[in-house]
């Protein structure tokens, strides 16, 4: 769904314990977050689209503004 709106083949994370501030390829960072429940965000098109992994369990959102 993100490569769709747009998403290049990285992405910057912020969160994630090990991950934060790291710059990723996109499926890379997307196994190492979906499933953790740590709260995370994955920046793919500043300002304009994200992904969010929320601490919950299934909490997880694309953000496209």
């Amino acid at each position: 769904l993100l490569k769709a709106k747009g998403a290049p083949d990285t992405c910057y994370v912020m969160g994630g314990e090990d991950l934060d501030g790291r710059t990723l390829g996109l499926r890379d960072a997307l196994h190492e977050v979906v499933g953790r429940n740590i709260g995370t965000f994955l920046s793919c098109i500043p300002g304009k689209l994200a992904y969010y992994e929320g601490e919950n369990e299934g909490e997880r959102y694309i953000l496209k503004r």
